[in-house]
Parts: C-alpha cells; structure tokens; sequence
C-alpha cells in the first residue's frame, strides 16, 4: 500500500528532550522554558486539559526520570501507529481527509484530545509504551476527526454541539466503538483505560448495568456541566466510584445503533434526527430488556 501522505505530525517533544539532557538538573524553569516555546499549544493545553500550578509543574519533573523510557518509545512509535490507523480507518469508513497530529510533554494532565481545529494532541508522559494499547488510544482520538469529517459531509450542523451529556454520549461512545473495531481481541478494559487496569471498572459497569442507566437517564434532564463531569471527565465518577462511565453507555448505544441501521448510517444521523429523544428512547428500552431479563431469571429460580 502507498505510503501515506496526508498526515501532517509535529512533534514538540524533541525540543522537551533536548532541554531535559541539556541540564545535569532539570528544573521548573527548564521546563517552563520548554513551555514558551509554544505560547498557543501549552495556553490551550492548560486552559482545558491540565491545572497550571507550580505543585502540578514540580511533581511533573519528580515524575519524568520514571516515565522517560516509556515517553521516549511513545514519541517514536506514534508517528508510525498514527498512519497505520489512518489507512484502517479510511478504509473502514470509506473516505480520505488530512489529518494532524501533534506530540507534546505536559503535566500530567489529559493523555490526548482533539482541539477545536479539528488537530489531535497526545500528552507522551500519559502515555504507555506498548504499541498494542497506545494504537487503541490514537485510533479513538482519529475516531473523533474522521466522525467529524461524516458530519459535515452531510451537512450536519455543528451548533447543536453542547456540553448536554447526550453529545459525549454518542461521540465518545462512537470513538471508543470504531477504537475496538480496529484493535479487536483485546481485553474489553482496554479500550477505556488504554493500559493495563480497568478490570474492575468493566466489571462494576455489568454487574450494576441497570442501576447506572437509570441514574445516567435521570441525570440527563439535571445541570449539563454537572453530567459532563460525573460520566466523562477524569475528575467525575463520585456516584458510584469510577469515573468515565458514559464512554461504556455510549458504546452500547453505538453498538445497538450500528445493529439496528449500519455504520455508516449510526455515525450520521445526527444530521437528520434529534439525538436526545433517540438517546432517551434506547435508555428506557435498555432498561426495561434488562428489568425483563431480570423478573424471568428469578421467576424461575422460585
């Protein structure tokens, strides 16, 4: 296969890496130094996606000597992984689009995000060395650009775009559908937590499925921001004790949906339906599949 072209990668770590062999001690003024050397990106990044703070910034460097090996093969393998997934994808979802990509050191904050133009970032002190789960964790973040793509090819509108719940719901749970597609056979745990843990999490989310339905649709019509951090954000999870639990209901939603109407049909029908009311009626019909299932299982063990 040709190589790929349309990837553009710009890799901010050489300068990090220069900085940090430069100095016998690296130091909070090496690395904000390393920071405004790229005033636009690191403003975003700690605007959105990680506390400036000096605690933050000095337990940043105590941790960098542990996690320099892993950050080094993170930073040479992405540029490989990120193409590779590029062709799985545009295959899969049958178009072509340019993509960029950007590599950074942060504080330890988000592993990886998309910004508003539409280019991922990918946080290398988050990230693990093994290429097996840092592709699950690209191919999530190239899930949202090529969804993105989907949309606009149809003429979605992106003011309905909104921190509501519902949004997060059927985007992440997209992403985190089409990152299993292409890395199949892995642990299910993986594709929440892009690492090794996680076991716990997919196993609360089974055992306790109908509870978290019901307390997700319940929260739905309550404060959109207060949702957004209890079922998406790192810093959420208070209800039942993990964090992130809307990525595994937006899955099953994403997985009934590619059943019920095909891939591509799933990834756009936002252009032409009212996401909420379709969110709404899959929750009450999980719920009551689920109460069914349950009520037959102890009527027979009576």
């Amino acid at each position: 296969m040709a190589e790929i072209t349309s990837i553009e990668i710009d890799d901010l770590s050489r300068e990090f890496f220069q900085e940090w062999n430069q100095y016998e001690r690296f130091t909070i003024e090496n690395l904000v130094s390393y920071y405004r050397e790229f005033p636009n990106v690191f403003e975003d990044y700690f605007n959105s996606h990680c506390q400036r703070t000096a605690e933050r910034l000095n337990s940043a460097i105590d941790r960098y000597p542990e996690k320099y090996e892993s950050m080094k093969q993170a930073a040479q393998l992405l540029p490989v992984i990120l193409k590779e997934v590029y062709e799985e994808l545009s295959k899969l979802l049958g178009i072509q689009m340019s993509i960029k990509a950007r590599i950074l050191v942060g504080g330890f904050g988000s592993n990886a995000y998309v910004a508003h133009d539409g280019k991922m970032h990918f946080a290398i002190e988050t990230l693990t060395g093994n290429p097996k789960y840092l592709k699950v964790l690209v191919a999530h973040e190239m899930a949202h650009t090529f969804h993105y793509e989907l949309l606009k090819g149809v003429g979605f509108d992106f003011s309905k775009f909104a921190l509501d719940g519902y949004t997060s719901l059927y985007l992440e749970g997209a992403a985190t559908y089409l990152s299993e597609v292409i890395n199949s056979r892995l642990p299910e745990r993986v594709y929440l937590s892009f690492n090794d843990s996680g076991e716990e999490w997919i196993a609360f989310y089974k055992n306790n499925y109908k509870e978290i339905l019901t307390s997700f649709k319940d929260d739905l019509l309550q404060s959109s921001m207060e949702v957004e951090r209890e079922w998406f954000l790192l810093r959420g999870g208070k209800k039942f004790g993990f964090n992130r639990l809307g990525y595994l209901v937006g899955k099953d939603f994403v997985k009934y949906s590619v059943k019920e109407f095909g891939l591509k049909e799933s990834l756009t029908f936002w252009a032409k339906n009212d996401i909420k009311s379709v969110i709404r009626d899959w929750l009450i019909q999980e719920y009551r599949r689920w109460y069914l299932m349950d009520y037959s299982t102890n009527k027979m063990n009576i």
